[in-house]
């Protein structure tokens, strides 16, 4: 079905009992008054896809959204380059601007999906174990576990033998290989492979700690982080040496640990021969290259290249 002939088939003349919306053909009012018993919330599906049987858009998204869907089907390239022959499905403006990161979306319902980072909002719950989450999609693949369905990985990297399900999860995969770093933050020079990252970046700038620990009331701009501290509270102690049983909170700290077992130095001075397991114990090491000393007295006006002489310093004055 073509674009603009779709969207003529959808102008108003049959309304619906259930909200008062308006369809184009009497076979479209029963099954769009099904679709709105159904609904959860107060949302008419006025404009649907009848292409996918998939795709419902509320009142909300307007026509401009199923347009866009409607490419999709359609393969339509409406947008051309004027230097070259180049053609696009979408037109690029983006002029929906969330007003706490600036985080910019050509349209409304991606910025209103976009809030919910912020919000915590998590309006799709999972109706046997009660797990919520801010995106459909991301409950569609939760309910795979309770199923025990597992998606055709039909997407395989030519690199790393790596499959997916989804197309678009291989090309966000390849930018490991690639080094591809499209998501770049406009307030400094960071960037990043995945959109999500950016946005968990941009919190650094707003100072946004959404993520509160109920115990100790701590402030968190990240979930995992969170996650990681409540470990402090509650013992638990995941990771574990093999080679010598000893425990820790993170894997971070295990994976330091091992390398007393290896002898592995992967943090290397690029001025002299030494190296160090840890890469803190080489930016200390760097201050005697620099002759930099950060840790003053605040007795006399001694200074130091690190805080075990400042340390050992202080105890002259007692």
């Amino acid at each position: 079905m073509a674009l603009d002939s779709y969207i003529r088939a959808v102008e108003k003349l049959y309304p619906c009992v259930a909200c008062g919306a308006n369809l184009s053909q009497k076979s479209y009012v029963k099954r769009y008054e099904t679709t709105y018993k159904r609904a959860a919330m107060n949302v008419c599906g006025l404009w649907s896809c009848f292409l996918s049987e998939t795709y419902t858009f509320n009142h909300a998204h307007g026509r401009e959204a199923v347009q866009t869907h409607l490419i999709k089907h359609t393969g339509e390239k409406p947008y051309k380059c004027a230097i070259c022959d180049a053609a696009f499905s979408l037109k690029g403006e983006k002029p929906y601007k969330c007003g706490i990161c600036n985080t910019a979306f050509a349209q409304k319902c991606h910025l209103q999906r976009h809030l919910r980072i912020h919000t915590g909002e998590k309006p799709y719950r999972c109706e046997v174990c009660n797990s919520t989450f801010s995106l459909k999609s991301s409950l569609q693949g939760h309910k795979q576990i309770h199923t025990a369905e597992k998606p055709q990985r039909i997407h395989r990297c030519d690199i790393c033998d790596a499959s997916f399900s989804l197309k678009s999860v291989l090309k966000t995969h390849l930018r490991i290989h690639t080094g591809e770093k499209p998501y770049s933050c406009e307030l400094c020079d960071s960037a990043f492979s995945k959109k999500c990252d950016l946005q968990r970046h941009k919190m650094v700038h707003t100072g946004e700690k959404p993520y509160k620990c109920g115990i100790c009331d701590v402030d968190f701009s990240q979930k995992y982080h969170l996650q990681r501290h409540l470990r402090i509270h509650t013992g638990e102690r995941s990771y574990r040496c093999e080679t010598c049983d000893a425990s820790f909170f993170f894997k971070s700290i295990l994976t330091t640990h091992l390398r007393i077992h290896t002898g592995e130095k992967p943090n290397k001075c690029e001025l002299c021969d030494s190296a160090f397991s840890k890469k803190g114990d080489l930016q200390k090491h760097k201050l005697i290259h620099t002759g930099e000393k950060p840790y003053k007295c605040d007795i006399c006006d001694a200074n130091f290249n690190q805080n075990s002489n400042l340390k050992r310093h202080r105890n002259t004055h007692r």
